[in-house]
Parts: C-alpha cells; sequence; structure tokens
C-alpha cells in the first residue's frame, strides 16, 4: 500500500464515520510530504513501542558507479520478541504459544524421532539431542523458522524479503511471520555479497536468541557501549524473555529454513535452482529424459547413491569449505544451531532415478 493509499483509506473510514480518532485524521493528511509525516505517524502510535528501532548496518551494494556500500535497515529477531513479550504478551502468545503448546511441540518432534527406525531416525535423534538449546526447558524453547522469498516493491521494482516466526501455531504468512528486512535485487551485488552481509547480522542474532541474552557486541565483534548503539549497550546481557525465577530464561531454537528454490540457492551457495535443468545438488539429475538422471518422483535416495532427505545435505553441507559465501556450513552450526537442517528442510519436489 503506498502513502497515498493509505491516506485515502483512512479518509474514507472518516467519511464513513467509521473512526473519529484524530490519529485517523493525521494519517488522512499524510499525502504531503508523505513518507516524512507518515514515519512520525507511526512514531507516535502506542503500537510503535512493541517493535525495537530498526538495526543500521553497513554493507557492500551495487551503485551506478559500480561496487559500493551503503547503510541498511532490519529488525532484529532477538530483540523484536524480547519487545513482543514485554509490551504485549498477548500477542506474544498468538505468535509464539503457550508454554503448553511448546512443551507440546518438542514432545512431539521427540515422539517422532523416536518412531522413525533406521538413519533417519539415526539423525533425527541426534538432531536434538544436539541442538544448542537442548539443555534448556522446553516451555522456554521457543521453535522458530527463517523463510525467504522473491516479490515485488510499488513500481515492480524486485526485492528479496527475508522474515521469522514461531512454529507452535499456524496461520496465514501476514498473521505468523515477522519481517526481518527487505533487500531491493538492484542493490544486490554479483556473487552474493550483499546478501551474505545481512546473514551475518540475521545469524549473529539468532545466536542471540538461542542463548536468551541480548548481546554485548554486534555481529562484527565490536563491543556496544557510549559511543556504539548505547540504547543496546544497556541491555547487554540481560534476558531477552524471562516469564519466572532469575537463570531461567526463554531462548529461541531454529528450527526451520524456508523459500523458494531461488532463496535457498543463494542462501546455502548452491549454483543451481528452479531455473536451471539440473535439480539435484548432489548428483546429474536433469528435468528431460537423456543420457543422465532423469528426474521424477521422490524417494530416498538417488542413483548417485546420496540419500534425499536432510541428513545427506547435512553432511554434504558440513563438509563444504567454510568460506564466507557460505554462511550455514558448518562454521556456524555450533553457535545457531545449523544442525537443524538434518531435519527440517525436505527435497521433496524431486528425486532421481536411471
Amino acid at each position: 500500500m503506498s502513502i497515498t493509499d493509505a491516506a485515502d483509506w483512512a479518509g474514507a473510514r472518516l467519511q464513513e464515520g467509521a473512526c473519529a480518532d484524530p490519529k485517523m485524521h493525521a494519517l488522512a493528511h499524510c499525502v504531503r510530504d508523505g513518507e516524512r509525516k507518515l514515519h512520525a505517524w507511526a512514531d507516535a502510535q502506542p503500537w510503535r513501542a512493541t517493535l525495537p528501532q530498526p538495526y543500521a548496518f553497513r554493507a557492500p551494494v551495487a551503485t551506478l558507479a559500480g561496487p559500493g556500500e551503503a547503510e541498511l535497515h532490519c529488525l532484529l529477531p532477538h530483540e523484536v520478541l524480547s519487545n513482543l513479550f514485554r509490551e504485549v504478551p498477548a500477542v506474544f502468545a498468538e505468535l509464539f504459544g503457550t508454554p503448553e503448546e511448546r512443551v507440546a511441540f518438542w514432545g512431539e518432534l521427540d515422539r517422532t524421532a523416536q518412531e522413525v527406525t533406521g538413519p533417519r531416525g539415526e539423525e533425527h535423534r541426534r538432531w536434538l539431542q544436539q541442538h544448542p538449546c537442548v539443555l534448556t526447558p522446553p516451555a522456554h524453547r521457543i521453535p522458530c523458522g527463517i523463510h525467504g522469498d522473491g516479490g515485488q516493491m510499488h513500481g515492480g521494482e524486485k526485492i528479496t524479503a527475508v522474515s521469522w516466526g514461531g512454529l507452535c501455531r499456524r496461520g496465514p504468512t501476514a498473521d505468523t511471520r515477522l519481517l526481518f528486512m527487505v533487500l531491493k535485487d538492484s542493490l544486490q551485488l554479483p556473487g552474493h555479497a550483499t546478501l551474505y552481509r545481512c546473514f551475518e547480522v540475521l545469524v549473529w542474532s539468532f545466536e542471540a536468541l538461542a542463548k536468551g541474552f541480548f548481546p554485548e557486541k554486534d555481529e562484527l565483534g565490536r563491543p556496544f557501549g557510549s559511543g556504539h548503539h548505547p540504547a543496546r549497550a544497556a541491555l547487554a546481557g540481560q534476558p531477552l524473555a524471562s516469564p519466572g525465577p532469575p537463570g531461567t530464561p526463554m531462548c529461541g531454537a531454529w528450527c526451520e529454513l524456508r523459500g523458494d528454490w531461488l532463496f535457498l540457492r543463494d542462501a546455502m551457495g548452491f549454483e543451481h535452482h528452479y531455473g536451471a535443468r539440473a535439480m539435484c545438488h548432489f548428483c546429474s539429475a536433469r528435468n528431460q529424459p537423456g543420457p543422465l538422471y532423469f528426474g521424477s518422483h521422490f524417494r530416498d535416495t538417488g542413483p548417485c547413491g546420496r540419500p534425499w532427505w536432510a541428513e545427506g545435505l547435512a553432511a554434504w553441507m558440513a563438509g563444504l569449505p567454510k568460506t564466507p559465501s557460505r554462511p550455514w556450513c558448518g562454521c556456524r552450526a555450533p553457535a545457531c544451531g545449523a544442525a537443524c537442517l538434518t531435519s527440517c528442510i525436505r527435497w521433496s519436489s524431486a528425486s532421481c532415478k536411471r
């Protein structure tokens, strides 16, 4: 919705007599010098306290003159979760579930892991046992997922939107996902340097979620202080959400990575996505018959001998070189719980046979 559309909508509500709130009058008059007035209007609303101030960071970007650098902004997941817990407990429960629902979620995962036999069951059980958040009581352990997808802004400009949310409850996308950031595709440098810089910030924030405490340093290791994010320095070391006695803070456990093929390709440093003939990241399966393997219905293994389910993917990723272009590889697993890939990514859209 554009600023003009928002102002027109507010004006129509006033004419209908549906609302006499002075704030609606202010919104209806945001057209002239619209963006500045709209931001001022939003900052004056009571619900503004439910969201933290955007986090600014420098990132390499594409410019008309070539590669450059710009300031980008995002909403840090660990700060959003903490603000919602403190300011609007009812919304927090709606998004992240009640303690009983969280206990049920982890109990169901545990039962599923016990029921599955063979290597797949072993991998599920190993994931549950080794997850960085496993020592936190289930009622305080919030399962979270990350989602990425492409889209378009006003005027048709293409973007990549990265969001996240809790997994205890189902619902429409608009009601269950929280925005991390939107990145214009026109800003992205070849080789995904821009996107991976954004991922560094996301991984750092999810590490804070996993620990359950506000971080003392930024994503580059610089300590917060009076000259560097003083408001965040004041919160450093405090629990994000502590519903019970001291020493029992809640934490966010990363359990899911979702997105279209293009986002998953970019996020994990693969070479192909749905626009390519090859759909297997392990072997030579293609989307047409020929002398090589042909993609077909889902099976547990392909002719390359690699399992299609996520244990094979995670094992393969763990063996990749630990380079900055692969922020989700083994180098990040101990800190942020990247082992969740073993349980949550499903390449069920294709399998291969001879």
